[in-house]
């Protein structure tokens, strides 16, 4: 049975994500025609890192960090694995973090929510069209 992995790129570090939620919304008017952009946001969970710039994006409202998302099969034989696709993510923000641990559990992971400028997938482009000024 093949499986699958993907790894989270920032800074020049690359980091296995636990979990990855991605998710593209817009407003809709009475009758459920859209109505406004589209808007983005991704989710990530990481083991908790023990020095990594996480905290000081999450505090630094300015601080914007470009970001990729690669996802990975691994072939059923072992041998190898195959890039499925890449999502980037320009102009980053980090815009929530919370720390989990559970000691039963044993685990702490770093869960991360980001928004940013552009999100390209391979197959399409999403700008948020945000004046930051």
């Amino acid at each position: 049975m093949a499986s699958y992995h993907a790894e989270l790129a920032v800074d020049g570090t690359v980091l296995p994500l636990r979990r990855l939620f991605f998710t593209a919304s817009r407003s809709r008017d009475s009758k459920g025609k859209p109505s406004s952009g589209t808007n983005w946001l991704f989710f990530a969970s990481i083991d908790v890192q023990e020095q990594f710039t996480f905290t000081e994006w999450m505090f630094d409202d300015t601080m914007q960090k470009d970001v990729t998302v690669t996802f990975y099969k691994s072939d059923e034989e072992g041998e190898g694995e195959t890039k499925l696709k890449e999502w980037t993510y320009k102009g980053t923000f980090c815009v929530g973090m919370l720390e989990m641990f559970a000691g039963d559990a044993s685990y702490q992971t770093t869960n991360l929510f980001f928004t940013g400028k552009e999100v390209t997938n391979g197959n399409a482009t999403l700008e948020h069209e945000w004046d930051l000024e």
